[in-house]
């Protein structure tokens, strides 16, 4: 089920792309610590954020970011059963603007197993000992990103915040919660139509370097949740040659 449910969102190029992160940890560490914030920082103040003061937090610390780590998973919920994928990827981001991306995707029982390499705006995808560029579904290819490109996620769910709230410092580093303006993502119609609600939960260090990111949307039977959690910041990476 999650298979059928996952490329129905995440067609690029193929039909095989797989789908991505949810579950990391996010609902085990959501326990509120009861260190102080930093308290010269009004950001880290609890209730209410201005969605620019946090949209600008997150550019900030996604410009620290130049390579790391990410481990998590996608879940998909749907008439009540759970399937999840699992996700890890690096992530070089030392050229904002063409920011790579190498993912790894696999299920438990092992039946998908891929890889995909995000360069820029494009998607490359193994096929055989080569990598394929993504032609696929355009509308798809900007949903599977949101919800796999760490980088991605950030940069256009951060854009896209609509309101926001401090919930306060947890054991993965202080919470934000937002909700997403549809219309401002990539493919903003096309996914205001088609979903009734997209949330995000930033975790973000007292430097504002994100430390996890979770995404969900929400449809009239499906609900679809990415989690990500970010390490091994500044540590070399390897991206595949794609072109």
């Amino acid at each position: 089920m999650i298979a059928g449910t996952s490329l129905s969102l995440t067609a690029c190029g193929g039909r095989d792309d797989g789908a991505k992160a949810a579950n990391t940890a996010a609902g085990t560490a959501v326990s509120a610590a009861s260190s102080p914030t930093p308290s010269s920082d009004p950001l880290f103040t609890e209730g209410k954020v201005s969605k620019s003061d946090l949209s600008d937090a997150l550019a900030t610390g996604m410009k620290t970011m130049t390579t790391y780590r990410t481990e998590g998973s996608l879940s998909v919920i749907e008439s009540g059963k759970k399937d999840t994928i699992k996700l890890s990827s690096d992530s070089d981001a030392r050229d904002q603007a063409k920011p790579k991306v190498l993912s790894h995707v696999s299920t438990p029982d092992g039946k998908i197993k891929e890889d995909v390499v995000f360069v820029g705006k494009d998607i490359y995808k193994k096929s055989g000992s080569k990598w394929v560029k993504g032609t696929d579904d355009a509308f798809a290819t900007a949903m599977f990103r949101l919800m796999t490109d760490p980088h991605e996620g950030l940069s256009a769910s951060r854009q896209a915040i609509g309101s926001a709230s401090y919930v306060g410092k947890e054991s993965r580093g202080h919470r934000f919660d937002a909700v997403l303006d549809a219309a401002k993502l990539p493919y903003g119609k096309d996914i205001k139509a088609s979903h009734e609600s997209l949330k995000a939960t930033y975790w973000l260090d007292d430097s504002k370097r994100v430390l996890g990111m979770k995404i969900e949307v929400t449809e009239p039977k499906t609900q679809i949740i990415t989690d990500q959690s970010m390490s091994k910041f500044g540590e070399p990476v390897k991206i595949p040659q794609v072109h």
